[in-house]
């Protein structure tokens, strides 16, 4: 279960030494915990402000408040990309959420597809998985433990959970889009935890051009879709050639369009912010 990388992580507001990340993180296993995960480009959190909302909600839904402020978050971030030296690469946060109030920041290792799985697509699998509260992040380590043994039996990428309907919700640690005559087709939000990535996806589709629906969408219908792609922190978009036994085509004018412009908008807030 050990994610870390990089030479000190923050626990409540101050810096420590790697030799004493197992204690801090083992209050994850031992506590609820709401987690966010972010990516650093250039220097920049992209899409810091959107993270801290959805953050702000997962308390609200457990009736809770933020146990530490939006700045001191920001400080401890800026701080953790400081002390490790880097530009790249994503960060966790980790907020006890239940009778013990703690914050845990670290440098993830990435979970990232090859360079040449960019090109060709990933290999994605369906597992029959239900989160009970889709909107709130809460730390699931049994899901995220079934999830990376059935990813290494299999060799995939990444699993697209399914629930008892048979209707496709998320990913395992994204969120998947399907295309059909150059529309994108996305689960409603009731049904997933609505990723930033997702998000800023929905937003560069409109202002693309690019007619998307959001529509439930079965195991019993995926090869009627013409491509896939799945979007997350850590991996951008990533484009699927197969769930399952079902083929995709990576190289959809469409899917193409869509990671561009979604380039370009990272672009911009990167700038914007340097």
């Amino acid at each position: 279960m050990k994610d870390i990388t990089g030479n000190t992580f923050f626990f409540n507001g101050e810096s420590r030494d790697l030799s004493e990340f197992d204690n801090c993180q083992g209050l994850m296993l031992e506590h609820p915990s709401v987690y966010e995960v972010m990516r650093i480009e250039e220097g920049v959190v992209l899409f810091m402000e959107d993270y801290m909302e959805r953050l702000q909600n997962s308390f609200s839904i457990l009736a809770k408040n933020l146990p530490v402020t939006v700045s001191a978050i920001s400080e401890t971030v800026k701080s953790l990309i400081i002390t490790n030296g880097i530009t790249s690469g994503p960060v966790k946060l980790v907020f006890g959420a239940g009778n013990h109030d703690f914050f845990l920041a670290y440098l993830m290792h990435p979970h990232l597809p090859k360079s040449s799985e960019y090109l060709e697509g990933v290999k994605v699998i369906l597992m029959k998985e239900v989160r009970e509260n889709p909107g709130l992040k809460l730390w699931n380590n049994e899901l995220r433990e079934r999830s990376i043994d059935r990813l290494k039996v299999k060799n995939a990428f990444e699993a697209i959970l399914v629930n008892p309907d048979g209707c496709i919700t998320e990913a395992s640690r994204s969120n998947v889009f399907f295309i059909k005559d150059h529309i994108v087709y996305t689960t409603p939000e009731y049904l997933v935890l609505p990723g930033i990535t997702r998000k800023k996806v929905i937003e560069v589709c409109k202002s693309a051009g690019i007619e998307l629906v959001y529509k439930e969408i079965y195991t019993k219908e995926l090869e009627q879709y013409d491509a896939c792609f799945t979007t997350g922190t850590a991996r951008k978009i990533v484009p699927v050639k197969e769930v399952e036994k079902v083929k995709y085509d990576v190289s959809n004018s469409t899917l193409h369009k869509v990671a561009e412009y979604f380039e370009v908008l990272v672009e911009k807030y990167i700038s914007l912010k340097n």
